[in-house]
């Protein structure tokens, strides 16, 4: 086999490699209901406590099991309104820091509550199980899902 065979070759084996990477990375996001029974529906509310008009964003389906850092995201992608900072640390995961600019600040600081009931696992760890509203507060109260 002569020295331009084998390169023809090798460009096409790694042309082929390469589509066959391209295809396996385009499946779908997994969290996309597989059907209307894996999948629960999702609202948010941002609550500034008077700095901003409180903001709603909701009505999107998510896959049973998504976590609320996924959820926002999903939220993001569906309106340009939904403006939100974050952090990640290495030793404690994803901090949402601010809302449209807001950013935690003196004594207030943002806190969320699912369904009414304050969180007690950061946003990555935090997983819908059903239709949930999920509502940010820019609070000094420890507790202002009560």
């Amino acid at each position: 086999m002569t020295l331009l065979c084998r390169f023809t070759l090798m460009k096409q084996l790694i042309l082929l490699l390469f589509i066959a990477a391209a295809v396996g990375c385009s499946s779908t996001n997994s969290n996309e209901p597989k059907s209307d029974k894996d999948s629960v529906l999702v609202s948010l509310t941002v609550d500034y406590e008077g700095i901003l008009a409180t903001q709603e964003f909701g009505g999107v389906k998510v896959a049973n099991g998504t976590s609320v850092a996924d959820a926002l995201e999903i939220l993001k992608s569906k309106s340009d309104k939904l403006i939100y900072s974050d952090t990640i640390y290495p030793q404690i995961g994803r901090f949402v820091s601010g809302f449209s600019g807001i950013e935690s600040q003196d004594s207030k600081y943002w806190l969320y509550c699912v369904n009414g009931r304050m969180a007690n696992k950061g946003v990555e760890e935090m997983k819908i199980e059903r239709d949930s509203n999920i509502k940010w507060i820019l609070t000094n109260d420890s507790d202002p899902c009560d």
